[in-house]
């Protein structure tokens, strides 16, 4: 009998090591499981935190994009890029895109695909970007030409004669390579009749309306060179800026303290067209008159993006 006890306490206690080895191994299991699951969504929170970062780019989203309609369609991820819709108040509601304040990431790298190139080469090569119209980016150069030139040798503001438009649409379009002059869209260019009133006292919205908005006084000139509009001027000051009527310059990235000229002849003077003063206001000057130029170019629409940020020292490159 006592042997029979002395069996089933065996038998108790072997069970009883048995339940509790099997806990054991299924808390070291479990333990292990967490750990890796642990470990595997660290890793997944880590990654879309970075991915999150980047899709609040433009050159992380754009990549290898259309660069026109991909920047118009996440416009949103750069706060300098406004969407001249019907609800943005004062704005020009063309269905543009504009930068506008006083230092946006805008750079871009026009003529080369070298990065480095362009950052040590940066008079022939740094532009920046004035917008996106009808999915096309529009640029301007960063530096003026190294010369000084009249708007008109003629002593007339007629832009379809100006010795400009015939210089900035050969010898200096000639100055880039045949695959990058491809890279550029034939566009006609509004020719407005904006009065020196008009362009000097009025608010961006009106200059607009005036400027390339009237049907009567405007005219086309088709071409891949031409030169900034005032109301893209106007329009890349900071918004509070929009509503003007005396204009100072103040919180624009356009304003570069130039002496330089503008595209739209005065209405008003047939001898003269408008100018940015190197104090950042708006006036009028005889055409025959020498001033800082740069060139104002649209890119063709396939014009894809490779690289960069926008930034000076990192500015967005085309892809070949």
């Amino acid at each position: 009998m006592n042997n029979k006890k002395g069996f089933i306490s065996i038998s108790v206690v072997y069970a009883l090591f048995m339940l509790l080895l099997v806990l054991l191994l299924s808390i070291l299991s479990t333990y292990a499981y967490n750990r890796l699951l642990l470990k595997t969504t660290k890793g997944d929170i880590e990654t879309d935190l970075i991915h999150n970062q980047d899709n609040r780019n433009l050159s992380f989203v754009c990549k290898n994009q259309k660069i026109g309609s991909c920047f118009a369609q996440r416009y949103y991820l750069d706060k300098n890029l406004l969407y001249h819709n019907d609800t943005l108040e004062n704005g020009a509601n063309d269905g543009s895109y504009r930068y506008a304040g006083l230092n946006p990431d805008n750079y871009l790298c026009f003529g080369t695909y070298d990065s480095a190139e362009c950052i040590s080469n940066p008079d022939k090569y740094l532009y920046r970007i004035i917008g996106v119209y009808n999915d096309q980016i529009k640029i301007i150069k960063e530096s003026p030409l190294t010369v000084t030139k009249a708007w008109g040798t003629s002593g007339i503001n007629d832009w379809y004669k100006s010795d400009l438009a015939t210089y900035l649409n050969n010898d200096f379009l000639k100055s880039y390579d045949s695959k990058w002059q491809q890279n550029l869209a034939q566009i006609a260019w509004e020719i407005g009749g904006l009065s020196t009133s008009d362009g000097t006292t009025k608010m961006a919205h009106d200059v607009l309306t005036k400027e390339i908005k009237n049907d009567v006084n405007s005219t086309l000139y088709y071409s891949k060179v031409g030169l900034l509009y005032l109301n893209e001027y106007y329009y890349a000051a900071e918004e509070s800026n929009w509503i003007s009527t005396n204009y100072t310059g103040s919180g624009n990235w356009l304003n570069k303290g130039l002496n330089e000229y503008l595209m739209s002849p005065a209405a008003d003077n047939s001898t003269k067209a408008f100018v940015i003063n190197a104090n950042g206001t708006i006036a009028t000057d005889t055409v025959s008159n020498a001033k800082s130029i740069r060139p104002v170019l649209y890119l063709y629409q396939q014009v894809k993006l490779k690289d960069g940020l926008g930034l000076k020292d990192e500015p967005y490159i085309l892809a070949e």
